[in-house]
């Protein structure tokens, strides 16, 4: 069998260097550790009126500092934009978003969290962390540790609302 390596010619703070075998073996995982997040996120959300989708928009606008664009919101979430449409009506229906016209194309709506959303929000954190035993069951310390922030080097709330931020800066 042949041996081939998979290298990054744009590495930043380490090396890379993993065969393609390596890397299957990384996005199964991954693939699996998200599949164990999500069934645990469900169960949080039970009873809560919200979808899982619903809830990772809601979240997006929650750690914004600024209001989001859907776009944005689409990208955090990876989701369609016509997916994220149709959440984004059900969240307006729900009143957990609000929207109002951004300044530099008013044909774009940007999106920000609600006080009911907040709450929404607020309760599901609440139930998490009554489930927290369950969300790291299985997974070992020093796994999260150089798991989370390898993979979340950034905060949402720094990305997010930025591009806004420098736009209205240089406006």
């Amino acid at each position: 069998m042949e041996s081939y390596s998979l290298s990054s010619s744009h590495q930043t703070d380490s090396a890379v260097d993993l065969s393609p075998e390596q890397w299957i073996d990384v996005v199964q995982t991954l693939h699996a550790a998200a599949h164990d997040a999500r069934r645990q996120l469900g169960k949080s959300l039970r009873g809560k009126e919200l979808s899982e989708a619903e809830f990772l928009l809601l979240w997006t606008c929650f750690r914004a500092t600024a209001p989001v664009p859907q776009h944005e919101m689409a990208g955090q979430v990876g989701l369609s934009k016509s997916q994220t449409s149709g959440l984004v009506e059900s969240l307006l229906r729900k009143r957990c978003l609000s929207s109002e016209r951004s300044q530099e194309d008013r044909r774009r709506q940007l999106w920000q969290i609600t006080p009911q959303g907040r709450e929404r929000i607020t309760n599901v954190l609440r139930q998490m962390a009554e489930d927290s035993t369950e969300w790291l069951t299985g997974l070992h310390a020093n796994t999260l540790n150089t798991l989370v922030p390898r993979l979340v080097p950034v905060s949402p709330q720094s990305v997010i609302g930025r591009d806004s931020d420098e736009r209205r800066e240089a406006a």
